[in-house]
């Protein structure tokens, strides 16, 4: 549902993508997008930015259980091309999540510049050139960035299909 976040159910690309989900949307309030879910034979609906609110209250709790201490702030890593509407703000979404998810937000960073400072690569002295290959679910992100002493410049990232939903199984299968 994150490729969801601020979007529009009125979009196009929103509707190109209903037929292959594997669960149901549907239009939401104000021209949103929600999912229908049954749970103990009830139906309840969810909007993506409450569904990546739940996610969130999770990890949480994980983190907490893992550090022994109370995690209060998030900095939220999020694809480059997030979002399927241009026209709406998918950081907003995002932001609405983590204080869904009783947080608060202090940055919200570009996947393949987490990955980076995961690595360590944000503390080597010289100018990096940084290439990050993201490769899952439905996409094949490729993301090149300048690191020189902590300070990033996201010089460009390519996105394109990689055939499908069942991507991620069929390369665990084999």
């Amino acid at each position: 549902m994150g490729r969801f976040l601020g979007s529009r159910w009125s979009s196009p690309k929103v509707q190109a993508m209903v037929p292959s989900l594997p669960y149901q949307i549907i239009e939401g309030v104000n021209d949103t997008v929600s999912v229908q879910v049954t749970m103990a034979g009830k139906v309840k609906t969810y909007t993506a930015t409450e569904l990546v609110g739940i996610f969130i209250v999770r990890l949480k709790s994980v983190a907490e259980s893992a550090l022994g201490v109370k995690v209060e702030h998030a900095v939220i890593g999020m694809p480059p091309d997030l979002g399927l509407d241009p026209q709406h703000d998918s950081r907003t979404a995002v932001k609405q999540a983590v204080e869904l998810a009783g947080l608060s937000h202090l940055r919200i960073i570009q996947e393949p510049m987490a990955a980076s400072i995961a690595y360590g690569l944000d503390i080597l002295g010289d100018e990096r050139n940084i290439v990050v290959y993201d490769m899952g679910g439905e996409m094949l992100r490729v993301t090149v960035l300048i690191c020189d002493t902590g300070v990033y410049e996201l010089v460009d990232t390519v996105s394109l299909p990689i055939g499908g939903r069942h991507f991620n199984e069929r390369v665990a299968e084999w």
